[in-house]
């Protein structure tokens, strides 16, 4: 069996085979009844069905053309975005426990109530008619933001990260990102700063390594009287608004207290 592709969110359902080599093929008009759907998925390693949350009619039509392309020898494993990773031992315990009842294994792998199931259903009763893999596909929210925030090793191992590839960044990825914090900072002030990107993990970065008292990202100049106020090196001391602005007009005193009334040397540092 093929290794999960974890790193892909999936709508409807990705399949794929054992039969080595991979065929690419270029987008093409399909004829939209199941022959035809079928027909187009055969010598394919990988069928991936495009994203259609409000389509019932084409769901039947891909589950249609799923059964035939089954039917005819195909034995692919099917991963549901429907499903979190975390649920991927509740899915093998449900098989178990009822091996052909769909609605229990989306119940025992808590299928969230928001999906058409009228829809996706079919698909899991197909796979479990023909006793083929379910794989669990979807990061839960919590897990992505482990790896937006982390990076990939939060969730994946050392072998999982090279059999997919997720380490492999461009050759100047690293030098062109570390080049934008240099410049950032070779400034003799540090008043604020602004990042744009669509990268979660690289605006917290960004955020940390950048000298500059305000840091926006994807904004610029929102302010607000309860955030500090102040920047780095030439841009000032202290602190406006918040409660850092507070600070300033506090005194801060250090008292050391002994319990120990026999003292032979007061001045003597223990």
């Amino acid at each position: 069996m093929i290794r999960l592709l974890a790193r892909l969110r999936l709508a409807t359902a990705l399949f794929w085979l054992t039969a080595t080599g991979t065929n690419v093929a270029a987008p093409v008009e399909i004829a939209p009844n199941p022959d035809a759907l079928a027909q187009s998925m055969q010598g394919r390693r990988i069928v991936l069905l495009g994203e259609v949350h409000d389509n019932a009619a084409l769901h039947a039509l891909r589950v249609a053309a799923l059964r035939q392309w089954i039917a005819q020898g195909a034995r692919p494993a099917m991963a549901f975005e429907q499903f979190d990773r975390k649920q991927q031992a509740a899915i093998d315990g449900a098989r178990r426990e009822r091996p052909k009842d769909a609605d229990y294994l989306i119940a025992q792998a808590k299928g969230q109530n928001g999906w058409h199931w009228e829809w996706y259903r079919p698909y899991v009763a197909l796979a479990l008619e023909y006793d083929l893999p379910i794989v669990a596909a979807n990061l839960a929210r919590d897990d992505a933001m482990h790896v937006a925030t982390q990076g990939w090793p939060a969730l994946f191992d050392a072998t999982t990260r090279r059999d997919l590839q997720l380490d492999a960044l461009p050759a100047d990825y690293r030098r062109r990102q570390e080049d934008a914090i240099a410049i950032g900072n070779d400034v003799n002030y540090g008043l604020a700063a602004g990042v744009w990107t669509q990268n979660l993990h690289r605006a917290m970065l960004m955020t940390e390594r950048l000298k500059a008292g305000t840091v926006w990202v994807n904004n610029y100049r929102a302010t607000s009287f309860t955030s500090p106020f102040g920047g780095y090196k030439r841009s000032g001391v202290g602190r406006e608004s918040g409660t850092e602005a507070i600070k300033e007009y506090l005194h801060t005193k250090c008292v050391w207290i002994s319990t120990d009334l026999e003292v032979a040397n007061p001045f003597t540092r223990r």
